[in-house]
């Protein structure tokens, strides 16, 4: 991924996937926040749509996840 791409290829056949409730998405002083399901990092909603990693990538925890948040709705 490009530094300027703000979009996250993921594989969807291979990902596994998480319905996130009320209780898991947290407004916190930097925003809203959700745990890393590998590693339990506690990240910022806005850079995993922005970078498809968490917290713990570029630290010691060296999280290897790629994620992703999609949006479904009904009508």
């Amino acid at each position: 991924m490009d530094e300027g791409d703000s979009t996250v290829d993921i594989d969807r056949e291979e990902a596994a996937s998480m319905f996130v409730g009320p209780d898991e998405l947290r407004e916190e002083d930097e925003g809203y926040v959700l745990e890393c399901p590998a590693c339990g990092t506690t990240t910022r909603l806005v850079r995993i749509v922005e970078t498809g990693r968490c917290a713990g990538y570029e630290t010691e925890m060296d999280c290897t996840a790629r994620l992703a948040v999609e949006l479904l709705w009904t009508s």
